[in-house]
């Protein structure tokens, strides 16, 4: 068990729903800003060292260095139903970057 957050598409892959690329980008873009407004949060890619991947198809990052645990990996192209999806912070200070990511991601596909 663990600090956990679940997430999923209503259909097999985000790129599947109606305007999904668009979606998704529009997720990428509100991630990005959203962000900006949290500066002291460190992202690494999904080892936690470098940069997170953040393009238009892959949003995929973790906390940098101790303060990472486990990625956030969303793609356009890849299936998402059901609860197999999560990611588990154990509370780390990037768990708020995870949450504005899913916040972003419901904001761009709910609406």
């Amino acid at each position: 068990m663990g600090y956990t957050h679940y997430f999923h598409f209503s259909q097999e892959k985000a790129a599947d729903i109606e305007n999904g690329d668009k979606k998704f980008k529009k997720a990428i873009n509100l991630f990005k800003k959203g962000m900006a407004l949290l500066p002291d949060i460190k992202l690494g890619d999904g080892l936690g060292k470098g940069e997170p991947i953040i393009t238009d198809e892959r949003l995929c990052f973790n906390g940098k260095g101790e303060d990472g645990y486990e990625s956030l990996n969303i793609l356009l192209n890849e299936p998402m139903d059901g609860l197999d999806k999560f990611c588990k912070t154990q509370r780390q200070p990037y768990d708020a970057a995870v949450c504005l990511a899913l916040l972003c991601f419901e904001k761009a596909f709910v609406g």
